[in-house]
């Protein structure tokens, strides 16, 4: 029974609207002002004392059923937490994808610095070991920028894609730390996953 009271939201009761949570108590046959004066303040007032004093019969069922309440909105407030964690992280890190796939500037050229292009340098590298005087012509250094790329610059290129990627991932860490110390949804929903880079 308490579960089909716990999934209400709200309820009408003489033409009004009575939100989330008291409402579950009217099923159990309490009447408005019974609830206002049981549930309706933040903590034990003096009228809510004299009023479990007046129902002895009562008392310990309106605590039990509130004890419940709070129990199942803390329970949906951890999962919505959780879920709302699980949803930034993965925000926080598309962004970090996205910026180190977004390219490197090197003396005013921009260089490609996904996947591909990655591949790209290993397998220059690669040639450059076993030809030190290796170089391309006319590498693609991204849309509509060629260069001459040579060993000391494939070096370069990946040394410096290395570093922002480091940097990235610590950014990444230290984000990801800031949304687990988060004790809310809604905080960690307003949380900025796109600055501080």
């Amino acid at each position: 029974m308490w579960r089909q009271l716990l999934e209400g939201r709200h309820a009408v009761i003489d033409g009004d609207l009575i939100e989330d949570p008291h409402c579950r108590l009217f099923a159990l046959g309490f009447t408005v002002a019974e609830v206002e004066q049981a549930v309706g303040y933040a903590g034990y007032t003096s009228r809510q004392v004299d009023w479990y004093s007046s129902h002895p019969d009562r008392y310990q069922l309106v605590d039990e059923v509130w004890q419940e309440i709070e129990g199942w909105r803390a329970a949906q407030d951890a999962a919505e937490l959780a879920q709302a964690i699980i949803s930034k992280k993965a925000e926080i890190q598309r962004e970090k994808c996205r910026l180190r796939d977004s390219g490197i500037m090197i003396d005013g050229v921009l260089f490609d610095t996904d996947a591909s292009a990655q591949s790209a340098y290993t397998k220059t590298l690669l040639a450059c070991q076993i030809d030190p005087t290796y170089s391309v012509a006319e590498w693609k250094a991204s849309d509509g920028v060629f260069i001459k790329m040579t060993k000391p610059l494939v070096l370069q290129v990946m040394q410096e894609s290395g570093s922002r990627e480091s940097a990235l991932t610590s950014t990444q860490k230290r984000k990801y730390a800031e949304v687990d110390a988060l004790t809310t949804s809604a905080h960690v929903n307003r949380y900025d996953a796109l600055s501080g880079w």
